[in-house]
């Protein structure tokens, strides 16, 4: 088989390195601290299992990250590539490692922070975006997790840690493929054509947290998540916005422009009074609520995370092609899109027993820009990811792996247990803990992690898993052969 990575050594990664503990784990693959035995330097090798590098796409991706973070080498702000290796089961990306913690967690650890550390923040990640799109790259997955601090000290650098979903994208080219994180996604990317705007929006969310702690689009499920984004309603004026400057809710109005044509770009935002280092950000300690939320919403997706790892790790290698094998089938007519009609003959031939009337009801729930139909990226986010991952079975059989001691419910020390590697303070474990635990028992059980882990992925409750089980069920699958709002208060 040819290198997936035409930079990549061929040796063994163990010739050079001794590999340590686990820093984290991904769909694709693991993070691991290594050190060199040459120089005794430390490094996080980023391993990716060729084996789960399942689509043409998924296999470019290797070798278009690391062409894209040779480009960015030099930004003070992206973390440096050392090396790659690559093996007959593996491509391991060797990178600079960051020991300082996640953005949300140092805010949090800190305990109070002013419009003038957000306004720091937000120049960091504008500095990555400006010098991506000086290089014609669009980063597509920008948000909290994805920045590192290189060190625990009090001044040390942000670092950008993964272009895992970035491409090369010409300042006049519109790209159509919808990738990124739901929270954080621009509308247009939704709308499948968007050009490198798209990251400013993503940045404009992250601020909107920052200053608030809350999420500016929210909806009981991940559809209405969407839609939120979709109508671009945002709230200003509720608590703690009237304790914001007006200049800083002024940066989250442009970031957070619906027209991309007319949102700021990143160098222009590094120029604003607000934003530029010396500027008029206030050092006033933001109210507490601000950082109590920002706790909480961090507190929400660390087991959550975990937990989506746990049960992404164990899928059957033929789950993850089931998707665009069922897509392929229920699509008749080879047009890129799923029907009413076609949508409906496949639950009516699945051996689901499912009624037709449910076709229409989930052609309303996926089919985000409503044209009237399903097409592949739609379908994809109806299926994949969250809904693919958290089936009953799976939450069950995840609830069973962090349920160490088998007593039917998992404690603080299990919680601690499952999150050994993510260097957290007590006082987060206790906060996992609390923001799920409703019944304050001081454990979770399983109707408990049942709720967190379909929480904002249930699109309209029942009707989305059926869908679900149309992809996850491999038998229906063969047997299956088609024959013929909330107000605008933005403050504007």
């Amino acid at each position: 088989m040819s290198k997936l990575v035409r930079q990549a050594r061929s040796c063994k990664i163990v010739e050079d390195f001794e590999v340590g503990r686990v820093l984290g784990r991904g769909s694709f693959g693991t993070v691991t601290r290594v050190v060199e035995r040459a120089t005794g330097r430390e490094f996080a090798c980023k391993s990716l299992s060729k084996a789960r590098l399942v689509t043409d796409n998924d296999r470019a991706t290797a070798q278009r990250e690391v062409d894209i973070l040779q480009v960015m080498a030099g930004n003070p702000n992206v973390v440096h590539i050392e090396a790659v290796y690559e093996d007959a089961d593996h491509v391991h990306f060797i990178m600079e490692l960051c020991r300082g913690g996640e953005l949300f967690d140092r805010i949090v650890a800190k305990g109070h922070y002013s419009e003038s550390d957000a306004a720091m923040i937000l120049r960091k990640i504008l500095s990555v975006l400006k010098s991506c799109h000086e290089n014609n790259i669009a980063h597509r997955d920008i948000k909290p997790e994805n920045f590192l601090f290189v060190e625990p000290d009090e001044d040390s650098e942000l670092k950008a840690i993964d272009f895992g979903l970035s491409c090369f994208l010409q300042a006049d080219e519109v790209a159509h493929d919808v990738v990124g994180t739901p929270i954080y996604i621009a509308p247009e990317v939704l709308r499948r054509s968007y050009t490198t705007k798209a990251d400013i929006w993503s940045a404009g969310v992250v601020l909107y947290i920052l200053l608030s702690g809350k999420l500016p689009f929210y909806g009981t499920n991940e559809k209405e998540e969407l839609r939120s984004t979709l109508r671009g309603h945002y709230n200003l004026i509720k608590e703690p916005w009237p304790s914001i400057s007006e200049p800083a809710k002024d940066v989250v109005r442009k970031m957070l422009t619906m027209d991309y044509n007319a949102r700021p770009d990143a160098e222009t935002l590094l120029s604003d009074p607000w934003v530029r280092e010396g500027g008029i950000a206030s050092t006033q300690p933001l109210v507490d609520a601000v950082v109590a939320g920002i706790g909480e919403f961090l507190a929400m997706n660390r087991l959550k995370k975990r937990a989506l790892q746990v049960i992404a790790l164990n899928c059957r290698k033929s789950d993850m092609k089931n998707i665009k094998n069922l897509f392929e089938n229920i699509d008749e007519d080879g047009s890129g899109t799923i029907t009413l009609k076609e949508l409906q003959l496949a639950l009516a031939t699945s051996k689901l027993n499912l009624p037709e009337l449910d076709a229409q009801e989930l052609l309303n729930a996926y089919d985000v820009d409503g044209d009237g139909v399903i097409n592949y990226s739609e379908f994809l986010t109806a299926t994949s990811n969250l809904r693919l991952l958290t089936t009953a079975e799976n939450i069950r059989d995840c609830f069973r792996r962090f349920d160490i001691d088998e007593d039917g419910s998992i404690s603080v020390d299990e919680v601690r247990e499952i999150l050994r590697d993510c260097d957290l303070s007590d006082d987060a474990i206790m906060d996992i803990v609390d923001s799920t635990d409703h019944n304050k028992d001081g454990r979770i059980d399983y109707d408990e992690f049942y709720e967190m882990m379909k929480k904002r992925s249930d699109g309209l409750r029942d009707a989305p898993s059926r869908l679900n089980r149309l992809a996850a069920d491999a038998d229906s699958l063969r047997e299956y052969h088609p024959t013929s709002d909330q107000q605008n208060s933005n403050g504007s």
